[in-house]
């Protein structure tokens, strides 16, 4: 079951949307049968696997690092989360899917620039935090608190809302990449919330610590 709750590449979607969509080069043509805008479809239908593994884990032996009390009902939770945020993922696919069958005149073109970059940060800081909370579950290894990616995508989010939450004339002339950004900074939180669980997780089954990076030591031989 452990390996059910983020062990998909669901994250390849935020992945996908930054080298398609916002990037430098990026053409965000023949979207529709883009295997990363369907990724998430194996989240939706995972709860009720999941909650049959659930059931039969906690009468299963005790055995390696699954202890009587290991916190299987903590894994339902978050597996909840992440569909959660699947939901919200298959609004974004099917938002960007839509809005690239019509052409959208560039009002502004230096403000849809602008508003496609905070969609980049947050795509790729997103997807780097899911994956870091996948290698979390999946090692049973407590996140790393040098781990940035979560607040940088948290300030992406926060930044986009706080620039056009005043402006709305300005936001409507570049509505159609707006409203994909503001698909974004929902699922920015969404994000958050699953980071949180899984902390709950890894403090709840005492995951293990990890391991402090050795860095190099240079000894200087003077003659």
């Amino acid at each position: 079951m452990y390996q059910l709750v983020l062990g998909c590449s669901a994250f390849n979607i935020f992945t996908g949307l930054e080298s398609e969509c916002f990037g430098e080069t990026s053409s965000c043509e023949n979207l529709e049968g883009k295997a990363f805008l369907h990724v998430y479809k194996s989240v939706l239908s995972s709860k009720v696997r999941e909650d049959s593994l659930s059931t039969f884990a906690r009468w299963e032996p005790i055995h390696g690092k699954f202890g009587f009390r290991h916190p299987w009902k903590q894994y339902q939770e978050l597996g909840t989360l992440c569909r959660q945020c699947a939901s919200s993922m298959e609004a974004l696919a099917s938002c960007v899917i839509v809005l690239k069958r019509f052409q959208y005149p560039a009002a502004n073109p230096e403000l849809c620039l602008k508003i496609g970059a905070a969609c980049a940060a947050m795509s790729s800081h997103s997807a780097r935090a899911l994956r870091g909370l996948s290698l979390t579950v999946r090692t049973m290894t407590a996140p790393s608190p040098a781990s940035s990616d979560m607040s940088a995508a948290t300030k992406a989010a926060s930044d986009f809302r706080a620039a056009f939450s005043e402006d709305v004339a300005a936001l409507l002339q570049a509505m159609h990449v707006a409203v994909v950004a503001s698909l974004l900074s929902d699922i920015v939180v969404q994000v958050e919330r699953i980071t949180e669980s899984t902390n709950d997780l890894a403090r709840l089954a005492r995951f293990k610590k990890p391991e402090r990076s050795r860095s190099a030591v240079v000894i200087s031989i003077e003659d």
